[in-house]
């Protein structure tokens, strides 16, 4: 994933966040906003419920590798997901088709709601 398309300052995160649309399920809180970059961009938190230091950096390289396989990189928002405990056990797979079909629920959502 591109430095261009990651949320990286605290601030940026505060405002993907509010006023946002967001799903919660057992793996996942996801907050998805449109932005006027023309990009989209993906913020990931893992906190230390996760596990350790470890742990936690493997979680976010899975969350971006289901980005890079799937290049939903025309899109225009802003998406912050944070990791839940509830990650660890699942399988890849299953987290991957979950968080990508949340995702696709809260933009359609967004979309007919403009």
């Amino acid at each position: 994933m591109k430095r261009a398309n990651r949320i990286r300052k605290s601030s940026d995160f505060k405002s993907a966040i509010h006023d946002s649309f967001s799903s919660r399920t057992s793996a996942y809180l996801i907050n998805v906003k449109p932005n006027s970059l023309g990009r989209l961009r993906i913020g990931i938190s893992t906190s230390k419920k996760i596990g350790n230091a470890v742990t936690r950096v493997r979680v976010r390289r899975q969350i971006r590798a289901f980005f890079a396989v799937y290049k939903m990189y025309e899109k225009s928002y802003d998406i912050v997901i944070a990791a839940k405990p509830g990650f660890l056990n699942r399988t890849s797979s299953e987290n991957r088709d979950e968080l990508l079909k949340e995702i696709q629920a809260l933009i359609t959502k967004g979309e007919t709601q403009k």
